[in-house]
């Protein structure tokens, strides 16, 4: 999922399988853009995650010097049950600088959407799969 890209600051959540302390587990990344044509010399705020219109996670970054069209991984971490599905996340800058500028406390409106896919959670990996780690259904054959 991604925020509105008119803004100086792009935020992206992406879920996926990934390796955690040498477990196979399912994994949030929160990234944080910038996709201005300025450096920024500091930024320092929140990431709310929504579902069902109620905030599950609050992530907190504080970032420095990050250059024009440079991405910051500000989390990354396992997914908890509670936290698997969103609906929707919001971006609130308690304070950037930029060029000797300060702007306080802007939000920036994040997406809002609803799946209609399978979430993450109801994959059922193979018994092969759950061994290796990777999809070796070709293997099997016709």
């Amino acid at each position: 999922m991604d925020s509105s890209v008119k803004e100086p600051i792009f935020t992206q959540i992406k879920d996926y399988m990934s390796y955690i302390k040498g477990e196979r587990t399912r994994a949030r990344e929160v990234i944080l853009s910038n996709v201005s044509e300025n450096t920024i010399d500091y930024m320092r705020g929140w990431v709310e995650i929504y579902r069902s219109n109620k905030r599950i996670r609050l992530l907190p970054f504080e970032v420095k010097y990050l250059r024009a069209n440079k991405k910051q991984q500000v989390y990354f971490d396992a997914l908890s049950v509670e936290e698997d599905t969103i609906d929707e996340f919001h971006t609130f800058l308690e304070e950037i600088r930029v060029n000797e500028k300060i702007l306080n406390n802007q939000f920036l409106y994040g997406y809002k959407g609803y799946r209609i896919y399978p979430n993450i959670n109801e994959m059922i990996l193979s018994p092969m799969e759950r061994i290796t780690g990777f999809n070796l259904k070709w293997l099997k054959g016709p």
